[in-house]
């Protein structure tokens, strides 16, 4: 299966989701597992959340 060849909803979703799931493995790894974020690791997380979001309105643009 080529995700070239996917519709841009499916890509925008798919961007959507890994951003999601990245930023919910770190909030686990906070909460969970005890790990306080550097200041860089803060400003890593702002920037997935503004991409995951764009993600979505590009899904539910298209």
């Amino acid at each position: 299966m080529n995700p070239l060849r996917w519709s841009f909803r499916a890509q925008c979703l798919l961007g959507f989701l890994a951003c999601a799931g990245l930023l919910a493995f770190a909030i686990w790894m906070q909460l969970e597992m005890g790990l306080e974020p550097c200041p860089l690791c803060i400003f890593q997380r702002i920037a997935f959340a503004a991409v995951g979001l764009a993600f979505l309105l590009g899904a539910l643009h298209a």
